[in-house]
């Protein structure tokens, strides 16, 4: 997915890039982001995504910045908030330091 988003990023010609094999599923973070996946023609994420599925059979997992996920036995699962709550969490516990999203 990473090779038909953001090619560009892709410096040493990597060829393998399946990743860590951590799970089966196609995770796309920054979902809400557009201003990281800039598209010449002028289509959304969204958009981009869908023919993305359609071509490689799959389903993508969309997560934005303020979601987190949980990966156990084989369970994903999309936990909305999450980050907002770990940083109100940290914030209230400590009087330093914040977490930031990628």
């Amino acid at each position: 997915m990473v090779n038909y988003f953001t090619p560009q990023i892709n410096t040493v010609d990597m060829q393998d890039l399946t990743a860590l094999g951590l799970t089966n599923k196609a995770i796309f973070p920054h979902y809400d982001r557009e201003d990281l996946f800039p598209n010449n023609s002028g289509r959304s994420i969204e958009d981009r995504l869908k023919v993305f599925e359609n071509i490689n059979k799959c389903s993508v997992v969309r997560l934005k910045d303020d979601e987190s996920i949980l990966y156990n036995k084989n369970v994903l699962l999309n936990l909305p908030g999450a980050l907002q709550q770990c940083q109100e969490l940290i914030s209230s516990s400590f009087s330093y330091g914040t977490i930031r999203a990628g």
